[in-house]
């Protein structure tokens, strides 16, 4: 999420399609030390390998439906994101990559907790989002400011921004091929969303 900041900033201020590098090889590190993963590249996938018999013990609990194109995720029952595929085959083949970001994402959350750098209570489980909720989150999702860019390479880049949800788009002929919406933290700045929305690792490295 905080690259697709960035990178909508970036946009706006008409430098094409920028992130800030340093910042996101800080955040992997924050990321080392929050899961106490030592590793000596300071690579993301050794975060992934580190934690690889939990991720697998998500996958095992989740599995995309006949005809599923899309998955709206709450974590710690608080939306967390939302990703849209045109085309089912797409969904399919990108669901487990999906589920292990939204997974090591939990993790955090659960360890931050644990160490009591979260609101919260540990020993108390989340309650389950409701299906009024995540009508509340694509109605927030429709709301948005919406900002148009040629993209680099085929069809259009879209950005949006919104109370509590950034995002971005990739249409081509009048459809989307990809739509990624991210929850954020309401009470904190744009451009810093707080630690709950921050160092969330799937949205901190996507563009």
């Amino acid at each position: 999420m905080l690259i697709v900041q960035r990178v909508s900033a970036s946009l706006s201020e008409g430098r094409a399609f920028r992130s800030d590098q340093g910042e996101i090889w800080n955040k992997v590190d924050e990321l080392h030390c929050e899961l106490a993963v030592p590793s000596q590249t300071a690579a993301m996938n050794d975060v992934y390998k580190a934690k690889g018999a939990d991720l697998d013990g998500y996958l095992k609990s989740f599995r995309a439906a006949a005809g599923q194109k899309g998955v709206l995720v709450f974590v710690d029952g608080r939306p967390a994101g939302l990703d849209f595929f045109s085309r089912e085959a797409a969904f399919g083949t990108l669901f487990p990559k999906l589920v292990k970001s939204y997974a090591m994402e939990a993790m955090l959350v659960a360890e931050r907790r644990r160490k009591g750098r979260d609101k919260g209570d540990a020993r108390k489980a989340p309650a389950k989002p409701t299906a009024d909720e995540a009508r509340e989150f694509l109605k927030k999702a429709a709301e948005c400011g919406e900002k148009k860019y040629e993209s680099v390479g085929l069809g259009w880049a879209y950005r949006y921004q919104g109370p509590g949800l950034v995002g971005s788009a990739l249409a081509l002929d009048d459809r989307v091929v990809h739509l990624a919406l991210f929850g954020v933290d309401e009470a904190e700045p744009l451009e810093d969303p707080g630690t709950m929305a921050g160092s969330r690792v799937r949205r901190g490295f996507r563009i």
